[in-house]
């Protein structure tokens, strides 16, 4: 992995997340707060998760490891989560803008909030968050449907044939077909 290549890789992050999140803002309360499995059973909780993880690990890899989640990832709302995200992303940005290939192959140290220390290369760290967030968006595109909406589709493909468009005619976006 380049720095090239990370900071495209977080493009696509935050495109996909712009893209889907929105729809979270077109919920109800009683939507918002519906038990629909998944690993944290809302949607507010999970997309509360997949924002925590996000600032979380540009923390440790800013250097710090927090020891807790901050207050507001407990029952925030849509909008609120939706700033967060978008306050981490810019940070993020900002970020990997100074990240060079060198400092990609390093290890770093980080803790996790139970306070078990670990290494790992950064490299692996920023391709481990990227699929974290996937992970979770796609739970939360499983719950939108749940819940009888259409999410934009997300996927990878569509963010790089955005990057580079065809004609018309030879492409589409449904989010079907792609796979």
């Amino acid at each position: 992995m380049t720095h090239t290549d990370a900071r495209e890789l977080f493009e696509y992050n935050d495109w996909a997340s712009r893209r889907l999140l929105p729809a979270f803002e077109e919920l109800s309360d009683e939507e918002w707060t519906a038990e629909l499995g998944g690993s944290f059973g809302t949607p507010q909780s999970t997309l509360a998760h997949l924002v925590a993880a996000e600032w979380l690990w540009l923390e440790r890899w800013r250097g710090t490891s927090p020891t807790s989640l901050p207050d507001w990832v407990e029952g925030s709302s849509a909008d609120l989560l939706l700033a967060r995200l978008a306050r981490v992303a810019e940070a993020r940005r900002a970020w990997l803008a100074d990240l060079t290939d060198q400092a990609l192959d390093q290890e770093i140290e980080y803790s996790f909030l139970s306070g078990d220390r670990h290494r790992s290369r950064l490299a692996v760290l920023l391709r481990h968050l990227v699929n974290h967030s996937t992970y979770h968006r796609g739970q939360l595109v499983t719950m939108l449907r749940q819940l009888g909406r259409t999410p934009e589709a997300t996927d990878l493909l569509w963010w790089d044939l955005g990057r580079h468009p065809v004609a018309p005619e030879s492409a589409t976006q449904s989010g079907e077909g792609g796979d």
